[in-house]
């Protein structure tokens, strides 16, 4: 299946090379050079152009963005090669697909608490980019699948895919100017004395675990929390806090939120007592432990139309026990 965009060169765009005018368009020099060696990737009124042409006002350009890849292969048992995306089929305790939006190039889906993103050592047919490309397949579009920022686990919410490479770039590069955003509800011990809270700490792994701290020597992460609710349960306090993270980090809320005192309800690597989890021990299951933690909504710009996008995913029910708008 292919994915051909179009642009209509303006009075502006005269006399700029096609190369300019692409660039101009967000399309970095990786993504141009993909499209020359594709069969029908960059055409000028109906004819392939080089990069260097010179436009005219009227000028229509047509770019062929879907990779020809090689087909999903299905019913592998085996772990896909780095940097290449071998689908099983997914496992049927994976469940139906629930698309929360979607367009020629993106696919917004829903993920519940218990279940892996993707493919990886142990969960190779049973995870949500297994359903997605399926689900894909079934529209003809097989080859490369791409996961934007992908969910701890035990977090619910939305995850995004690309379609296909020149999409994944560039919402990838609207991930570090900011422009695509995530904001996440949370659920944590003990109240708050402001309404708002920015958490600027860095965070670094723990040698020989999965557990990640915030350490001097870490990398750079910032958390801006503004808090929604509180109420009282077993003669305690939870509270219910709206997150929106810079930089992305490894379990980055969960580390920042138990750093300032407030770790998610029941978690098993952050909570209270909890201890460092070294590789090969086993972790609870997502069954188990309940985390509270939502991604909620998703902000980001139409890669190739420049509309704004707004993805909801509706707060689940342990965020409903709060007399508060989400």
């Amino acid at each position: 299946m292919e994915r051909i965009v179009t642009y209509t060169a303006s009075g502006k765009e005269e006399g700029k090379t096609i190369s300019a005018w692409l660039k101009e368009l967000g399309f970095s020099a990786g993504q141009i050079g993909r499209m020359k060696f594709r069969k029908d990737g960059i055409c000028l009124n109906g004819e392939r152009a080089r990069v260097n042409r010179v436009l005219k006002e009227g000028d229509l350009l047509s770019l062929q963005l879907m990779d020809r890849g090689e087909d999903i292969r299905e019913g592998t048992d085996r772990a896909p090669a780095p940097g290449k995306v071998v689908w099983a089929d997914p496992d049927p305790e994976v469940g139906p697909l629930t698309v929360l939006y979607e367009d020629p190039d993106i696919l917004a889906v829903h993920k519940r608490a218990g279940l892996v993103c993707h493919p990886s050592p142990g969960h190779y047919a049973d995870t949500l980019a297994n359903a997605a490309a399926f689900y894909l397949k079934g529209q003809g579009i097989t080859g490369r699948l791409f996961l934007l920022g992908r969910l701890d686990r035990d977090t619910s919410g939305i995850v995004i895919f690309a379609k296909h490479a020149e999409a994944a770039a560039m919402l990838g590069d609207q991930r570090k100017k900011g422009t695509f955003q995530k904001i996440y509800l949370a659920e944590v011990r003990g109240g708050f004395e402001k309404e708002e809270l920015v958490i600027d700490r860095p965070l670094r792994r723990i040698r020989d675990t999965m557990h990640m701290e915030v350490s001097p020597q870490g990398k750079e992460a910032r958390t801006f929390c503004r808090l929604l609710g509180t109420r009282e349960e077993k003669g305690e306090t939870l509270s219910l806090v709206r997150c929106r993270i810079e930089h992305g980090r490894t379990h980055q809320i969960r580390v920042h939120l138990a750093y300032t005192g407030h770790p998610l309800v029941t978690d098993p690597l952050y909570g209270f007592g909890a201890l460092p989890i070294g590789i090969g021990k086993e972790v609870p299951r997502a069954a188990d432990v309940d985390l509270h933690l939502h991604a909620y909504i998703c902000t980001f710009r139409q890669p190739f139309t420049g509309e704004e996008v707004t993805v909801t995913d509706p707060a689940p029910a342990w965020a409903r026990r709060y007399e508060a708008e989400i």
